[in-house]
């Protein structure tokens, strides 16, 4: 499928350090940045706003955006149609194993409680820094932030999860916060959240570097997130500066913030960005746009000291936002946790030195995956890797012609999570409560939900949506082609509708059943 190609107009702000011109990229693997962000729709970000308006899409009112829209999209290449699960340990888990949940076992997000216990990543998982660190090029490799991958069962028997079994095996550093942060929105700051959140240190990141003093690794710290230097957003960006000017090169960072995760609040510490906020605004919209502002701060300091000629800079969504941060003509209940577009539609940005002068800042409508940055990264890295589900993204960021590439959009939510067998099945005995589906192709984009009621049947429904190009089009998934009372499906529609359902039984098969 070929990539549309539009410029990206660079917003005129004075900027306080120019990043420097890159040079030819290197022939050798050069270091890669992987950002994650949390709870993003793309609309919410500036460049993003103006492929909307270009399209005729109605506006999600973003936020104040500056250095995403110069030191990324303005740099690099902005992915308009990206998708990822609709929650964020599903999709974490993607990016890091290359396989779609229903291969690797991570349907639902892993929760934090042992009264709601739910496995998470297998230890036996191949996960990306750990290829990336046997490969030819050695990577030095590190995480800092949110993890969410590991449970309850598995933390008591290895507290350091994220380095793998044995230690190394995936990350050979982390620090950050093991789930996500407190979710009483109204709670005192004292009490929980984003104000005072524990840090788990599984290793020292900067040599001699003591957090914990005498204490064995791992170890926790509580911050003061009233602080501006123990604000998450602000912690994250901090440990990831550390490690770019120490870390021995090349090097592969996964730096995994919590913003702009719930609890929503207004970020009124004085960080760079957050002067924009309406503050006497106590709407979620509006503070889920003020902590957003201050996650665009906080990644203008890492992407301004990065070396732009030999480092890749990635940046992806974990899921759609928080349904109630959305604002009219979207509906809310089409947000986060859902498969219409609201749930499954990422911002993905890419800046590398592979991407040629005249592709910089520019969209490309190239299907793209999370689950493709596991494949693009090894690419990167000098690793050839054969995988069932992730495509490299090296030759869309390399030509505007690129072909060959991903014909459909794929998303998916299950529960519960599993351990695949050891030839990397569902296990024997294995029964699902619900499987959410979500494949666009072909013009069209067919929903499906799979569940067991409670005496054992199976109860299916799907739902089916044109996919819109233009300004009279139905951007907000309102027109069920299927819903009760609708109009035969024209001759097109039908057709379409046989394919995808053939599709998803083929290649994505419901595992409730």
């Amino acid at each position: 499928m070929g990539a549309r190609l539009t410029f990206l107009a660079l917003l005129a702000f004075p900027l306080a350090c120019t990043p420097r011109e890159p040079e030819p990229a290197r022939a050798q693997p050069g270091n890669v940045v992987l950002i994650v962000v949390d709870d993003v729709s793309p609309g919410l970000i500036g460049a993003y706003e103006r492929e909307y308006a270009r399209l005729g899409r109605p506006s999600l009112g973003p936020a104040a955006t500056p250095e995403i829209d110069a030191l990324l999209a303005a740099r690099g290449v902005l992915f308009t149609r990206a998708w990822a699960n609709p929650k964020c340990t599903p999709t974490r888990a993607q990016i890091l194993t290359g396989m779609h949940g229903l291969r690797s076992g991570i349907g639902q997000v892993v929760m934090a409680t042992a009264e709601e216990r739910t496995s998470g990543l297998a230890p036996s998982h191949e996960l990306l820094p750990g290829l990336l660190a046997r490969s030819p090029a050695r990577y030095a490799t590190a995480a800092v932030g949110k993890w969410h991958l590991s449970g309850v069962d598995e933390l008591a028997r290895n507290p350091l999860a994220p380095l793998g079994e044995p230690p190394g095996r995936w990350f050979q550093r982390y620090a950050g916060s093991l789930y996500n942060l407190g979710e009483d929105r109204e709670a005192a700051p004292e009490d929980g959240g984003y104000w005072r959140w524990e840090k788990t240190h599984a290793t020292e990141l900067v040599a001699g570097e003591r957090p914990c003093g005498d204490q064995l690794w791992p170890c926790v710290t509580l911050e003061d997130g009233r602080t501006p230097q123990g604000y998450p957003t602000v912690d994250t960006t901090d440990d990831a500066l550390a490690l770019a000017s120490t870390l021995p090169e090349p090097w592969f960072l996964y730096v995994a913030y919590n913003a702009i995760h719930e609890p929503l609040h207004h970020v009124t510490l004085d960080l760079p960005g957050t002067g924009g906020c309406d503050h006497s605004d106590p709407s979620d919209a509006a503070m889920a746009r003020c902590m957003m502002a201050a996650l665009d701060g906080q990644l203008g300091r890492l992407l301004r000291a990065l070396d732009e000629s030999d480092t890749t800079v990635i940046l992806v969504g974990d899921n759609g936002m928080a349904q109630r941060a959305f604002r009219p003509p979207y509906l809310r209940h089409h947000g986060k946790g859902t498969m219409f577009s609201g749930g499954v539609e990422v911002p993905l940005l890419v800046r590398s030195p592979r991407i040629p002068e005249r592709l910089r800042g520019t969209a490309s409508d190239a299907n793209a995956l999370a689950v493709d940055l596991f494949a693009t990264v090894a690419e990167l890295g000098g690793v050839s890797v054969s995988s069932h589900d992730s495509r490299s993204l090296v030759p869309e960021l390399a030509s505007a012609s690129a072909d060959g590439g991903r014909g459909e959009l794929y998303s998916e939510r299950f529960q519960p999570n599993f351990v695949p067998a050891a030839d990397g099945t569902v296990p024997p005995g294995f029964v699902g409560r619900f499987h959410d589906q979500s494949l666009a192709s072909g013009g069209y984009k067919l929903i499906r939900e799979t569940a067991r009621a409670e005496d054992g049947s199976v109860l299916r429904q799907e739902q089916l949506f044109r996919l819109p190009e233009g300004p009279d089009d139905d951007w907000t998934e309102r027109d069920n082609l299927l819903a009760p009372g609708a109009a035969p499906l024209a001759p097109e529609a039908a057709l379409a509708l046989a394919g995808l359902r053939a599709r998803l039984d083929a290649a994505y098969p419901a595992l409730v059943r």
